[in-house]
């Protein structure tokens, strides 16, 4: 390495009364310190080029180690990305180290191997700047701690199944200012929740960190309702750079960001979405266990547990046979009709039913979208026929009903492996039932299996219309089926 400035002003870059052992649970997972930038002003946190541990001559993994500042917390990948994070040189910053097991009492050599850019000091062509090493290596001790009595979150204990919610429920709501966050929770207590799922990115305002204020709330909720969150709806947000695709490193490093917060939240189970690699998937596990919180990937229509991409995931669960690596499955795969919403909207949209049954039969009979598109054109149909034609062959996509008793039996298969269930539901007829998923046919299926996880309710709102009343007449379907 050339030549970096360095300036240390202070005594201490690393704050050594500062480092101490983290715990999850009453349980060693790791160690903490912090940190004072080494330069007579601040820096923005993009300008951080690398940023390494060393414990003991050992390099602690990228992954495992986590950047905070001004409440935030934040995997060393993003650090690059954080053009609005100011660090102050008075304020220090927190390091936060994950490693099962923790580290032993009694002395360690720590290194932080520390690099920035200076923003204004361009030393050659194009983005040529300084460098300043703020980087540090020092002895610290670690008291002899003695790990408490691990913490378990409550869990509702009932014979079979247990009745829960997720909050995406009442979305529409929630989306219009009618509900807050605790009115979504009042809802679901009302429609018979035992237990409710939370998606961070709909419902946290400091996502993807959880803040004390926030569970504060939670708790308060649990008092006054005797409910609180048992699963944690993870998003996999793989585009969320503007110039290439997330990496698997990237992506479980947000994914360890994710398990902290639905361990905060008393979380037993993690919903991950397929956006995650089964490589990925693969080294979240020792994370998971660490944090106790059960991964599921997500099954989620077109998938079914027998598709190759959801076998890939099988595989590694089978291969690892780690407890904590599972699926959320999401009964929109046992579809055995059109969409109702989709279909309601095309008639009123003035689509002729004959054409959207045209339609249904082509699917059922194995046609492909271009061919069933094709014919809507040759046909006359209203173009509005489109979106109920893509959904179709979609997210929404059904299959031949001759084909339930397949894919019931692929049913069977999966719940050993499944953790939690999301009870899809779009709509509800005169009779209570929800006429593309047939619950009358599934929920026996569940309930002789001796599944003893969370049927979690789960409204999807395709008519915008809120989920207050169909979502308490779900309840009332899945108890008549279930009781």
């Amino acid at each position: 390495m050339g030549f970096a400035m360095r300036m240390k002003l202070n005594e201490e870059i690393i704050k050594k009364a500062s480092f101490a052992g983290t715990y999850i649970g009453g349980r060693k997972c790791g160690f903490e310190f912090d940190v004072q930038l080494a330069y007579y002003r601040g820096q923005y946190l993009s300008c951080i080029e690398q940023l390494e541990v060393w414990l003991d001559g050992e390099q602690m993994p990228e992954e495992a180690v986590f950047f905070e500042l001004n409440g935030k917390e934040m995997p060393v990948y993003k650090l690059k990305w954080a053009m609005t994070e100011f660090w102050s040189q008075v304020v220090p910053a927190r390091i936060r180290v994950i490693r099962k097991g923790g580290i032993a009492a009694g002395e360690h050599e720590l290194e932080l191997k520390l690099m920035l850019r200076i923003p204004y000091m361009q030393i050659g062509p194009d983005h040529t700047f300084m460098p300043l090493d703020a980087g540090e290596k020092v002895t610290v001790f670690l008291e002899d701690e003695p790990e408490g009595i691990p913490q378990t979150t409550e869990e509702l204990k009932v014979d079979g199944a247990k009745l829960g919610a997720t909050l995406f429920c009442y979305g529409t709501e929630y989306a219009r200012y009618q509900y807050d966050f605790e009115e979504c929770v009042r809802q679901a207590y009302l429609a018979g929740a035992k237990g409710y799922e939370i998606v961070g990115t709909q419902m946290i305002p400091s996502y993807p960190n959880v803040d004390d204020e926030f569970l504060g709330r939670v708790a308060a909720m649990k008092a006054k309702y005797g409910i609180g969150p048992v699963g944690y709806g993870a998003n996999q947000d793989k585009g969320m750079r503007p110039d290439r695709n997330l990496t698997d490193d990237e992506m479980l490093a947000d994914a360890i960001v994710d398990l902290k917060t639905a361990n905060r939240l008393g979380c037993k189970v993690m919903r991950v979405q397929y956006m995650m690699s089964p490589a990925a998937f693969e080294r979240l596990a020792p994370y998971a266990e660490l944090f106790d919180v059960r991964c599921g990937i997500e099954i989620h229509n077109p998938e079914t547990p027998k598709t190759d991409a959801i076998r890939r995931y099988i595989e590694v669960i089978d291969r690892t046979g780690s407890k904590y690596l599972g699926f959320v499955t999401d009964f929109g795969f046992l579809a055995t009709a059109p969409n109702k919403p989709k279909w309601l909207k095309a008639l009123k949209a003035g689509v002729k039913e004959e054409h959207l049954q045209l339609a249904a039969d082509m699917r059922s009979a194995g046609r492909t979208q271009e061919e069933t598109m094709a014919k809507m054109q040759e046909v006359g149909a209203n173009p509005a026929i489109m979106d109920a034609v893509a959904g179709m062959f979609g997210f929404v996509q059904f299959t031949n009903p001759d084909e339930l008793g397949r894919l019931l039996d692929e049913l069977k298969y999966i719940l050993p492996y499944t953790f939690e269930i999301h009870c899809k539901f779009h709509y509800l007829g005169d009779d209570g039932l929800e006429p593309s998923i047939r619950y009358e046919k599934i929920l026996p299926v569940v309930k002789e299996s001796g599944f003893d996880g969370w049927l979690i309710c789960e409204y999807e709102d395709e008519m915008y219309s809120g989920g207050h009343d169909y979502t308490q007449k779900m309840f009332a379907l899945e108890r008549s089926i279930l009781e």
